[in-house]
């Protein structure tokens, strides 16, 4: 988690919209469907966006678990509800991220799937 939000407040220095970055999660988890939250100025009004991290410490693991709360979560707030796959942590030689927007759309699109195992 300490990787994405580092990258969201160099996304913050950038983007004059961004009005705040707040890493819920910082101190002990909260039980938040989502790990941050990007409060962002548009024409409209303030925007919040969520973000949900899911780490790795390989490069390869393509699956990763979510909860059913963190699935009606992402369907009530579509285009608001983000996820940052972070791969190879603990290796800031190698680490990469992954944005998944939108992650509703995506499943009804078929770009994304759900598994069950048991």
């Amino acid at each position: 988690e300490q990787i994405v939000y580092h990258y969201l407040l160099q996304q913050k220095e950038a983007d004059p919209s961004i009005m705040e970055v707040k890493w819920c999660n910082r101190e002990n988890e909260k039980g938040a469907p989502y790990d941050m939250e990007i409060s962002r100025k548009t024409d409209s009004g303030i925007v919040q966006t969520f973000i949900e991290v899911k780490t790795t410490k390989t490069d390869d693991k393509d699956m990763f678990e979510i909860s059913s709360q963190q699935i009606q979560f992402a369907q009530e707030h579509r285009e608001n509800f983000h996820i940052y796959r972070v791969f190879n942590a603990g290796d800031l030689e190698r680490v990469r991220l992954v944005r998944i927007d939108n992650i509703s759309l995506r499943m009804d699109q078929k770009q994304v799937r759900l598994w069950m195992m048991i």
